[in-house]
């Protein structure tokens, strides 16, 4: 589970938020700012780490890194797919994020409709961000 929308979930509920996944993606890749300037070469990125977000999910990283500027709801999603690609990746949202791949969103009322009638497994295994 991740606040990838409205950041006053982080604090009201400790969901994770935009902090956590800038600090995660330091972990795995390093300093975001450090990868704004990475380029396509033919077909091939060049100087871009092995598994990272596209450009511009890095780019839009470094300027809240450097900016405090937060990512757009696209940009989050697309990070969260990088830094955990085994997961089921789920959005419940108030906007359709249905073009982005690899993802299922719901309407909030949808999500829970999906719930209620046992279309959604919402159980979270152990090894599942928090």
């Amino acid at each position: 589970m991740w606040a990838a929308g409205d950041q006053s979930l982080t604090r009201e509920t400790a969901i994770p938020g935009d902090d956590e996944a800038l600090d995660r993606y330091r972990v795995r890749w390093g300093d975001p700012t450090d990868h704004t300037e990475d380029w396509l070469v033919g077909e091939e990125w060049a100087d871009r780490p092995a598994s990272a977000p596209n450009p511009d999910v890095v780019t839009a990283l470094a300027a809240y890194a450097r900016e405090g500027r937060p990512p757009a709801r696209h940009q989050r999603l697309r990070l969260l797919l990088a830094l955990f690609p085994h997961a089921d990746h789920v959005a419940v949202c108030d906007r359709d994020v249905d073009y982005l791949e690899d993802w299922r969103s719901y309407y909030p009322w949808e999500f829970k409709e999906a719930l209620e009638d046992g279309l959604v497994d919402a159980a979270l295994a152990p090894e599942a961000p928090r």
